[in-house]
């Protein structure tokens, strides 16, 4: 009897690891998919609305790690945010147990969670807390082009225009360093209606030529 019991629970611990195990290669999947391509946000969620039902059989870990893929799904297939609740909740989890990676996307996307809300200073003091966590590597480069052209938008909204040209140089600077060549021209043309605000006019059309 006691050998059957003592097998039993041997079962059941092997049954919970591996379903641990297919969470985690599930959402592994759902962030190589939105990675790879951006126009698979919709398919990301899809998989990840798949193991919703089972989050609070997760671990926090896994709980944390699900809500940040399905912010990050929801950003890409520019899906607005309503609420701070949920990312300010997993950045506060990831500022104690996350590597820099998960930090500065946690602090990128309640930057986003912000600009959606229409709370720029909010989005704009997010987005700088991200870029301190940033390495020197391209996929460090290319967030940190899109987080210093997102707080570009933001403060061309509010024509402040010498701080929006220092974020678009900022973009293209790191696209340039990343080797995205198009992201890299469409922050520095993005420079020319700036300049034309301010009235640089010879400035602006230099980069149109």
């Amino acid at each position: 009897m006691r050998h059957l019991l003592l097998y039993v629970a041997a079962m059941l611990i092997l049954t919970g690891c591996n379903q641990t195990d297919r969470w985690d290669r599930t959402m592994d999947k759902a962030d190589s998919l939105m990675e790879k391509n951006q126009d698979s946000a919709s398919v990301s969620i899809k998989i990840l609305d798949g193991i919703k039902p089972r989050l609070n059989e997760m671990t926090d870990k896994q709980k944390m790690k699900f809500r940040l893929l399905y912010a990050k799904a929801m950003n890409k297939g520019y899906i607005s945010f309503t609420s701070d609740s949920t990312m300010k909740e997993v950045t506060a989890y990831y500022d104690h147990h996350g590597s820099d990676n998960d930090k500065l996307m946690a602090h990128y996307l309640l930057g986003c969670v912000y600009r959606d809300m229409g709370d720029a200073p909010s989005a704009i003091n997010c987005f700088n807390d991200a870029t301190e966590y940033a390495d020197k590597d391209k996929n460090s480069y290319l967030m940190l082009c899109c987080i210093h052209g997102q707080i570009a938008d933001l403060l061309s909204g509010q024509t402040l225009v010498k701080e929006n040209l220092r974020e678009l140089g900022l973009a293209a600077h790191y696209a340039w360093l990343a080797g995205d060549t198009i992201d890299a021209i469409t922050a520095y043309n993005q420079k020319a209606f700036a300049y034309e605000v301010i009235g640089k006019t010879e400035l602006a059309a230099k980069i149109h030529s």
